[in-house]
């Protein structure tokens, strides 16, 4: 029985052992000593926590606010309770070893108090314990910081980085146009049409057009394009990494210094994808180099209306072969064409045309330059080459080259002046019609002229060296002489020239002086000759002076009048008047029309018919005729009228069903409207009225 105490003792002075390790190490102390006391059942562990309770609620009145020593405690609660079931020996164990002291219980109740009493030696009271809102506060914020990055950087590794493989990006679709930016205007040139699919998704039903600049004229292809199209192509469908290429080639044409534009469209259904896209690209091409330059001789200084000559020199870019241009000058009204080597192109006086450019190019011209409204002094007429990339020159023209000339007009004191019809500047006129002209010679100098001259230059239409005009049967009173000369197979020239033996003021012209020569010349009409044979060509009248000043001879032209000849369009009015028993009459009236020379168009006539007049009957072989009996307005319509068809003629029947002494006519005058539509002038003639 004695031996018994024994035993239980030498737990115990272990335990000692390891108290004594708790000073020195302060917390890693407490916990040897807790594995000291593992040997006891879990029961006893609830026993210590039992106790432990017991003293907390024992100082629950002395709290102390130390928050951080209260924070530690459920930790080492934990660490305890895991050590001690970790520390559970196995069931072999003798039982006299899991039993402690009261010594040893109250040594570790001890200890423990003395970890977390406070300095006046209280033990704060756990079940107030309360946390720290401001520092949850702030790792909330830090956490929803965190979780937002987070949240960033997945998105953009879903969109960027991790990209499935397979998807459609549409910038990996690549189409590219290139070839030369710089072009000749005639030259061929080459373009490439590139295109690609740079990714791993497929495309479907791809398909590529190509617009070409307006001055593109295509020639060939590398790959056939579509069938009746030299613009498009079916490429199928392009696997992923697929590429491929297109070679256009043709000849260039621009106007200078302006840009045209390739542009290609690529059309393609993604795979995964219904509806279709589209790439597009585009290529600038710009006309840098002419192919052709102009050079002009003339004099930069002239007198008003003198003639001068005048050289135009083409010449080619080295190595060019241009095709298909003509040269023209502009500026109406300030140049007058005399003559030219080689001759301008018909019913254009100012324009030549040049088939093939191969080698210089030279034009001679003579004429005059005058002021087109008499004040302008300082004239600018441009001269430009104008080339078509057929030679059908369909379309918009483009300017390969262009020039300017500078010419400045002296004043003169000497003026001539002709008058047609009373007209100073352009008219129209008729075959058939007489031509009633005047021409005005003034010295307002402060010399006198020697050896004045005039010399009228009538130009006209020609057929088989016919002229329009009727010189046989010209009037003029002075009896100028008269020469003809053919200037081209569609234009003649009739001159009429006085001098001192018709005019002797013009012997020597003093200072002041005025003479007016008038002379009449009419136009031939159908009974003369056959006007459809003639051309369309206007009729010009220029008036040139020639005298002698200080020795030497000048020349002084005026400002042309240009004469447009419409067709021969007459009408006709006859009426023929029938008397009954009765005082009423019966007027059966003819409206005949006549042509001969153009074809018209938009033919209308139209009267009006006054007092009690009834209408009776009315025919028409083309046309339409319509009387309105409120207003007694007759009219007659005609859409086309062909020239071969001579004369068309109207009649219709009016019935006066009382006499009025007081009434004179009986139908207004007849007014005719037509356009020609050689011309496009609109003619208008007035007929006779119908008198009682």
């Amino acid at each position: 029985m004695a031996k018994k105490p024994v035993a239980k003792k030498g737990p115990v002075k272990k335990t000692t052992k390891r108290s004594k390790k708790t000073h020195k190490k302060k917390d890693e102390g407490f916990h040897d000593v807790e594995i000291a006391a593992a040997p006891k059942k879990k029961k006893h562990v609830a026993k210590k926590k039992h106790v432990e309770k017991k003293s907390k609620v024992h100082h629950k009145k002395k709290v102390a606010p130390h928050i951080p020593q209260v924070e530690e405690e459920p930790e080492l609660e934990l660490e305890l309770e895991i050590e001690s079931e970790v520390a559970v020996p196995a069931p072999s164990a003798s039982r006299a070893a899991l039993h402690m002291s009261e010594a040893s219980k109250e040594r570790i109740s001890a200890g423990i108090e003395s970890i977390y009493q406070d300095s006046d030696g209280s033990v704060p009271d756990l079940s107030t314990f309360q946390s720290n809102k401001r520092g949850r506060l702030f790792r909330s914020f830090l956490s929803f910081i965190l979780s937002v990055g987070l949240l960033g950087g997945v998105v953009y590794a879903g969109l960027f980085l991790l990209q499935p493989s397979g998807e459609f990006v549409e910038n990996d679709v690549i189409l590219s146009v290139s070839g030369e930016e710089e072009i000749t205007p005639g030259e061929h040139v080459r373009y490439r049409i590139r295109y690609r699919n740079a990714q791993e998704a497929g495309l479907h039903n791809v398909s590529l057009e190509v617009r070409y600049p307006a001055g593109f004229v295509y020639k060939e292809s590398t790959v056939a394009p579509s069938e009746d199209t030299v613009n498009r192509w079916e490429l199928g469908n392009l696997a992923a990494g697929d590429s491929g290429y297109i070679d256009v080639s043709g000849n260039m044409f621009g106007a200078l210094q302006k840009a045209q534009s390739f542009r290609a469209f690529m059309t393609y259904t993604p795979n995964g994808f219904s509806s279709e896209f589209q790439k597009a690209t585009t290529l600038e091409v710009n006309t840098a180099h002419a192919p052709a330059t102009i050079d002009i001789e003339y004099p930069e200084m002239v007198a008003s209306g003198v003639e001068v000559p005048m050289q135009f020199t083409i010449t080619p870019k080295e190595g060019m072969n241009v095709q298909h241009m003509y040269l023209e000058m502009l500026g109406t009204g300030m140049f007058v064409k005399k003559l030219s080597a080689p001759e301008s192109d018909q019913f254009e006086q100012l324009r030549w045309s040049i088939d093939v450019l191969s080698e210089p190019y030279i034009l001679q011209m003579e004429g005059l330059f005058v002021s087109p409204d008499g004040i302008v002094k300082e004239l600018d007429i441009p001269v430009q080459l104008v080339g078509y990339a057929n030679a059908q020159k369909e379309g918009e023209g483009f300017v390969y080259a262009s020039s300017s000339m500078h010419v400045t007009l002296q004043d003169t004191d000497i003026s001539i002046t002709p008058v047609v019809n009373g007209a100073t500047k352009d008219l129209t006129v008729q075959p058939g019609e007489k031509l009633n002209i005047s021409v005005a010679v003034r010295n307002q100098s402060d010399v006198s002229l020697k050896n004045v001259r005039v010399r009228a230059m009538l130009d006209g239409p020609s057929f088989e060296n016919v002229n329009i005009f009727d010189w046989r049967n010209l009037e003029d009173e002075l009896d100028g002489s008269i020469v003809g000369e053919q200037l081209s197979k569609t234009l003649r020239r009739g001159i009429l020239t006085h001098t001192s033996a018709q005019v002797p003021a013009f012997s020597s012209f003093p200072f002041g002086a005025q003479e007016i020569i008038d002379f009449q010349i009419p136009i031939k009409n159908a009974e003369d000759i056959i006007l459809s044979t003639f051309p369309p060509e206007k009729a010009t009248l220029t008036v040139e002076m020639q005298y002698t000043l200080n020795g030497e001879q000048i020349v002084l032209s005026s400002s042309p009048i240009t004469m447009t000849l419409n067709s021969d369009l007459a009408l006709q009015v006859v009426d023929d008047v029938s008397t009954t028993n009765n005082p009423e009459d019966t007027h059966t009236v003819t409206w005949l029309l006549s042509n001969s020379f153009h074809p018209l168009k938009n033919v209308e006539l139209s009267a009006e018919v006054f007092g009690l007049t009834q209408m009776v009957t009315s025919t028409a072989p083309a046309g339409k005729m319509e009387y309105n009996e409120t207003t007694k307005i007759l009219s007659w319509t005609i859409d086309e009228w062909p020239i071969d068809i001579p004369q068309i003629p109207m009649q219709f029947t009016l019935y006066r069903e009382g006499a009025n002494p007081s009434q004179t006519q009986l139908m207004s005058r007849v007014e005719l409207r037509a356009t020609d539509t050689v011309t496009e002038e609109n003619m208008i003639i007035i007929g006779d009225e119908l008198q009682l």
